[in-house]
């Protein structure tokens, strides 16, 4: 079985062909490669690598056609047009970023690339069209790209239009009447960043077979949601708002009988929100706290909450609708700076994530632990734990703070991995009360690093502040005082 490794594609191919048969002699291995695997390797390789590849023989070069030119996944970003190599360019929405990727990477060459790729193109049928660039402020390509792919039969449908502050801020109009093209939509995963949304109402049902809808800084129309969303795209599964303006009301309607994923982010002049979907499992909220009521919502299984303001009433009132959700076991909360004192009972919640964020003023003490009991308190079924810190600093003070703790005995509690450690004592004797009290801990996790979870997929890294090794010993020293039947893993 021949392996390639990632970029170094090309690096492999050239050692096949300066190799040497039995007698010494030079052999082309490229043409001997069967047509199979060629046509595999290329496959594996992004449009630009692949063009490159199909340089090293007539043979190769005829199998691109094949390869990249009937590709049922079309994908244009940096990495697919410019190669490889920059794999790691991250479009951001930051103007010293933007510049610098726009000056590195022309507009003009992408599109030409992407012109030509869809001349020759091939295939029949097109899945997903996924385009990551600048707009300029021209759209005439971008609209003949979009036309190509719905002509195509498009299933999948992306486009993260990045800000060129160069060219200007002018956002694209996603040229909406072109889905009437074909006799029925095709469309069923949307992905719009920075554009304009706004279909005429005589062009809702070409949005009829969406079944995942992702809108992330997208101009909508006053009554696209309300109107369209929830009347005439029944099939919709997931729905995702990030920075959009909506209406200070947010209706999910009882007739999105198959939504089950429902992420609202940063979503201006939002202050109230009614949920009602017989089918919803999983709910991620990051903004201002609303008004939340889950009018029908029986499944409800997980939600993740970041509430940016720090209103303690609003928070507890949060809190309680989602206590009182009767299929609720798995809670996420983001907390900044303060963990909330007004908790109420969530009888069912088997998983709790806390993601705490510390500013650049406050100390992880016991105090807020304290405050995590009562969580703790709340959750009386809970089987699992997880703490994850982003500390700003190292605090001595916090060091030298070896209070203990005291309150009550959890009878479920079963695992516990704590991220972003940095044995404070504050940390270790929190540590300690888990496996004195804990009656059933079966695991605890210690660990330094970690991954702290922001909301819509996105994902920060965690690392102790302070130099690990040198204090590892001294957790597993202080932890293994604890007479334990659990499994103590310090990382």
């Amino acid at each position: 079985m021949l392996v390639f490794r990632g970029t170094c594609v090309l690096t492999e191919i050239v050692l096949l062909c300066s190799q040497a048969d039995e007698e010494g002699k030079s052999k082309d291995w490229i043409d001997e490669l069967p047509s199979c695997i060629v046509s595999y390797i290329l496959s594996l390789l992004t449009i630009k690598d692949a063009w490159d590849a199909s340089l090293v023989s007539r043979r190769w070069h005829e199998h691109l056609w094949n390869s990249i030119l009937t590709r049922p996944n079309l994908e244009f970003d940096i990495p697919n047009i410019f190669g490889s190599r920059y794999a790691g360019a991250k479009f951001t929405d930051t103007t010293s970023d933007s510049i610098r990727l726009i000056n590195q990477f022309k507009t003009p060459d992408f599109v030409q690339r992407v012109n030509a790729v869809l001349k020759h193109y091939r295939g029949k049928k097109v899945e997903s069209f996924k385009v990551a660039f600048f707009l300029d402020g021209s759209t005439a390509d971008l609209d003949n790209w979009i036309r190509f792919a719905i002509r195509k039969g498009v299933e999948v449908l992306h486009l993260h239009l990045f800000q060129d502050p160069i060219h200007g801020t002018k956002k694209y109009v996603f040229p909406y009447e072109l889905l009437s093209e074909l006799k029925s939509s095709t469309l069923k995963h949307l992905s719009l960043h920075r554009c304009v949304l706004r279909p005429s109402p005589d062009h809702f049902d070409r949005f009829n077979q969406l079944t995942s809808l992702c809108l992330n800084q997208v101009d909508l129309g006053e009554t696209f949601l309300q109107a369209c969303m929830f009347s005439v795209c029944l099939f919709l599964e997931s729905l995702t708002l990030i920075r959009c303006h909506l209406d200070s009301c947010l209706i999910v309607s009882g007739s999105l009988l198959h939504l089950n994923d429902l992420k609202l982010f940063q979503c201006f002049n939002l202050s109230r929100i009614e949920i009602s979907a017989l089918n919803l499992i999983s709910f991620e909220y990051t903004g201002r706290i609303p008004t939340i009521s889950f009018i029908q919502a029986p499944r409800l299984s997980r939600i993740y909450f970041w509430g940016l303001n720090n209103d303690t009433i609003a928070n507890a009132n949060a809190l309680t609708q989602f206590a009182s959700t009767p299929a609720l076991e798995t809670l996420q909360l983001l907390i900044v700076q303060e963990v909330p004192q007004s908790i109420p009972t969530f009888r069912y919640i088997k998983q709790l994530d806390l993601n705490i964020v510390l500013g650049e003023k406050s100390d992880y003490n016991v105090h807020d632990l304290m405050l995590v009991l009562n969580l703790l308190k709340a959750t009386p079924v809970l089987e699992e734990l997880v703490i994850k810190v982003r500390h700003p600093k190292y605090s001595e003070k916090n060091q030298q703070e070896r209070t203990e703790i005291s309150g009550f005995a959890h009878d479920c509690l079963r695992r516990v991995k704590m991220q972003g450690f940095q044995s404070n004592a504050c940390e270790i004797e929190f540590a300690i009360w888990l496996l004195k009290y804990s009656l059933k801990l079966e695991i605890m996790v210690i660990d330094p690093f970690g991954d702290m979870y922001l909301g819509g997929d996105m994902w920060e890294g965690l690392r102790s502040a302070r130099s690990w090794e040198e204090h590892r010993a001294f957790v597993q020293k202080e932890l293994k005082r604890v007479q334990t039947h659990a499994q103590v893993i310090v990382l």
